[in-house]
C-alpha cells in the first residue's frame, strides 16, 4: 500500500471565490484555497490533519481507492503508520495499550502512530511485531 489519496478540487459553491477540496475516501475532509494551486497545496495538510484526527480517535483510517481526482502522495512512512493504526484498532488496542506492549513510555506509540511525527521505520517495525505482523518493502520503476 502507498498513501496516495485522490482529492477533488472544484470551484466554491454558491458563487463564492476560490476552490473547495474534498476527498471521497475521507468524506469529512474539506479544505480550500483562493487559487487552484493553493487548493492543491492545502490538500496535503488537510489529508494529514484528517488522518491524524482519526488515529487520535482510535478509528480506522480508510485506505486510498482509485477515486478520480488529483493524486496527493503522502509517502511510504505515512502508509506504514496508517496500516499500523488500522491493525492496532482491529486488535482493540488504544495507543496507551500499544505503548504498554512495546514496554516503553506512552509517548512511544503516540509518536509511532502520529503522521505529524517523522518516525524511524524501526519503530514501526517493532510496533507491528508486537501486534503479530511484519512489513515488507518493495521498489518498482515509477511511471513516467
Amino acid at each position: 500500500m502507498h498513501a496516495r489519496y485522490s482529492v477533488q478540487i472544484e470551484p466554491q459553491p454558491y458563487g463564492a471565490r476560490g476552490f473547495l477540496v474534498t476527498c471521497r475516501d475521507l468524506p469529512f475532509l474539506t479544505s480550500d484555497g483562493a487559487t487552484w494551486e493553493e487548493a492543491v497545496h492545502m490538500a496535503k495538510g488537510a489529508l494529514l490533519a484528517t488522518i491524524e484526527t482519526l488515529i487520535e480517535a482510535d478509528e480506522i483510517v480508510p485506505l486510498p481507492s482509485a477515486a478520480p481526482g488529483i493524486t496527493i502522495d503522502l509517502g511510504t512512512l505515512i502508509a506504514a503508520k496508517i496500516m499500523l493504526n488500522n491493525l492496532r484498532v482491529e486488535a482493540g488496542l488504544n495507543r496507551a495499550q500499544l505503548s504498554e506492549r512495546l514496554g516503553g513510555p506512552p509517548a512511544q506509540a503516540y509518536r509511532a502512530l502520529s503522521v505529524l511525527h517523522n518516525s524511524r521505520m524501526e519503530q514501526i517495525d517493532r510496533a507491528l511485531a508486537v501486534l503479530g505482523y511484519r512489513a515488507e518493502f518493495s521498489v518498482y520503476q515509477a511511471a513516467e
